[in-house]
């Protein structure tokens, strides 16, 4: 399982998540190998998405959440968060700042 079906499941952060992966490995419950984790996690953020405003205008559909955001921060000069957008994304959040984000 990966760190990022674990957020899912248990609702947690990934620093969360991955600390519990330590102490777990110190303890010998599991064998947690970052590395590994962190590419399959990373898969997470290449998914397209598609941008709106809150009054439902479409902006565009990007290749990653990391494509969405350089694009909004350099068009309307708005510092946005990475969690911020993924919790936009998952359904957490209904939007950050002026923007409505999902899974293309």
């Amino acid at each position: 399982m990966t760190t990022a079906e674990l957020m899912a499941k248990y609702k947690l952060c990934r620093a969360t998540v991955v600390n519990y992966l330590h102490k777990g490995t110190e303890l010998i419950w599991c064998n947690y190998i970052p590395s590994d984790s962190h590419i399959k996690s990373l898969e997470v953020l290449k998914k397209k998405i598609n941008i709106r405003t809150i009054d439902n205008d479409f902006i565009g559909t990007y290749n990653s959440i990391k494509d969405g955001i350089e694009y909004i921060q350099n068009t309307y000069n708005i510092k946005l968060h990475n969690g911020s957008v993924t919790m936009v994304c998952q359904g957490k959040r209904s939007h950050h700042h002026e923007f409505v984000f999902e899974y293309a």
